[in-house]
């Protein structure tokens, strides 16, 4: 279990925060909804920000094949629209 999601007894430190809940936003699978628990405000959001960046290295290759797909359309129809 990635940061310990799910985790029946997930004790809050004095300087650490906790994923407390992943989950996705009105049943759409590609928005997640993540929440955090700590003492501060500060400990929350630097959670927060450690796992936004585990899931952009995490998924880095599904962005750039979707990028490179992306672009690879638009140039077929730049092409396609040169014959017309």
């Amino acid at each position: 279990m990635i940061f310990n999601v799910g985790r029946e007894t997930n004790i809050i430190k004095e300087n650490e925060a906790i994923v407390s809940r992943v989950s996705t936003i009105k049943n759409i699978d590609n928005l997640l909804e993540i929440s955090t628990q700590g003492f501060s405000n500060e400990s929350a959001i630097n959670k927060n920000k450690e796992i936004l960046l585990f899931i952009q290295k995490e998924y880095k290759y599904k962005i750039d094949e979707f990028e490179y797909l992306t672009n690879l359309k638009i140039d077929r129809l730049k092409e396609k629209n040169k014959l017309y």
